[in-house]
């Protein structure tokens, strides 16, 4: 007596495993908000950097070169910072959605 899985069980599991990974693969890895988030960060960015160019002091060292610009700056990877690592509020309970609508029946 042999133990074997049956050839029609089999292709049910390869079914079910490429209708998983098929379903991930539509997933974008961030959110609406989180790429909203990136812009408004890049955005800050390049306004600092903007800032920081418009000291007429030489080689930057008037008060927008030296402190107000740098503040945006840092301002900007702290909003992008927080876009990358922002969950929204869906994403915060089970990673499969079917699992997340079954104990609701």
């Amino acid at each position: 007596m042999t133990n074997y899985i049956e050839p029609v069980e089999i292709e049910r599991v390869e079914i079910e495993l490429v209708e998983i990974a098929c379903r991930n693969m539509n997933k974008l890895p961030f959110g609406k908000k989180n790429y909203q988030l990136m812009v408004i960060g890049v955005v800050v960015l390049v306004v600092g950097f903007i800032i920081m160019t418009m000291d007429k002091e030489p080689h930057g060292f008037g008060f927008l070169g030296l402190t107000l610009g740098p503040v945006i700056v840092v301002a900007g990877f702290i909003v992008e910072i927080f876009a990358i690592l922002h969950r929204s509020t869906r994403d915060r309970g089970s990673p499969d959605p079917e699992q997340r609508h079954a104990g609701r029946q």
